[in-house]
């Protein structure tokens, strides 16, 4: 059946880990989702701060998600101590599509790679989804 959906198991522990996990993070946009986001500038009023309406519109959209936590601009290391936090407390699945992700994929209960992007990432998730769309 994963086949069947471009889905690669390369851990099959990924299957027994995967329904204890209680955190799932998202590595960005991309993941969530077609892949293409566009936004290519912001226009706004004079005195209104642009990274301020963006980050904004970021809460908005977080709430209403209902997600509790949002961190945006993440290097690597950053990715990986948040992992590595929220592992403290819940078994943790971190999503990733970039090779900057592969350190976070590896230290979470289970690391699952979007699309076809980097070996890297692939090597250091235990399962692959080759197909990075909603559809």
């Amino acid at each position: 059946m994963a086949a069947k959906r471009s889905i690669i198991i390369k851990d099959p522990t990924v299957l027994e880990r995967l329904p204890n996990c209680r955190v799932a993070i998202f590595d960005k946009t991309g993941t969530l989702t077609y892949g293409k986001p566009t936004l290519t500038e912001i226009i706004t009023k004079e005195g209104v701060d642009a990274n301020f309406l963006l980050q904004s519109e970021v809460k908005y959209l977080g709430d209403l998600l209902n997600l509790s936590e949002i961190h945006a601009s993440q290097t690597p290391q950053q990715k990986l101590e948040i992992v590595r936090s929220e592992m403290k407390h819940d078994a943790t699945l971190f999503m990733g599509d970039g090779i900057n992700d592969a350190p976070a994929l590896t230290a979470a209960t289970v690391g699952i790679a979007f699309g076809q992007f980097s070996n890297v990432t692939a090597e250091a998730a235990g399962a692959v989804i080759m197909d990075n769309s909603l559809r």
